[in-house]
């Protein structure tokens, strides 16, 4: 059992070992892929969170995991006030398991946004994953 930063983390550093194998390990490759996606595709969507999350295995490592995803504003009227698109930094902490950043150029006046986005990623990542 792990938390689902962890198993982000496990999961990209197995499939790296796979795709940089000589010869490439084609039995593995794609099991470690279809869990990054499965990871992924759990990642939160809706109340704003309408873009296609994209993990970024190129920079991403022990060390750091980047996200990135569009959110879809509302005004005070309920209609949609356009998009700002974000990404997701993840470093480890030795205190809290992890800290987290939401970067991007978020309006002025939705600067709370960023406030929600921490919450909502934060507790997926922390979540419990099974085996």
């Amino acid at each position: 059992m792990g938390k689902v930063y962890q198993e982000f983390a496990k999961c990209l550093g197995a499939w790296k070992a796979c795709c940089e194998m000589v010869p490439r390990n084609h039995e593995w490759e794609p099991r470690w892929d279809k869990r990054i996606k499965d990871l992924v595709d759990g990642m939160p969507h809706g109340s704003g969170i309408d873009g296609e999350w994209v993990f970024d295995r190129e920079n991403s490592g022990n060390d750091e995991l980047n996200f990135y995803c569009s959110y879809h504003h509302m005004d005070e009227y309920g209609g949609y006030d356009g998009w700002t698109d974000f990404k997701a930094r993840v470093w480890p902490d030795l205190q809290f398991g992890f800290r987290l950043r939401i970067v991007g150029p978020f309006p002025k006046k939705y600067s709370d946004t960023r406030d929600y986005l921490h919450e909502v990623i934060d507790c997926y990542l922390n979540e419990e994953v099974g085996e």
